[in-house]
């Protein structure tokens, strides 16, 4: 799978090192499937790939 588990990843990385659509992972995030941070650089949302794992062992 290639997830590193200490690693922030974008809505594209993630989606890409899931396999589905960067759509996809917003409705998981809206339906708080997946919980994200804000960077406060730039608003822009990121992922720990330790919580993109819990996930993928679920879908």
């Amino acid at each position: 799978m290639g997830i590193d588990p200490k690693r922030y990843y974008t809505v594209t990385e993630a989606a890409k090192v899931i396999g589905v659509h960067r759509f996809t992972v917003w409705r998981w995030v809206k339906a708080m499937r997946l919980r994200g941070r804000t960077r406060m650089v730039n608003n822009r949302q990121e992922f720990l790939g330790s919580e993109l794992e819990k996930l993928f062992r679920h879908i």
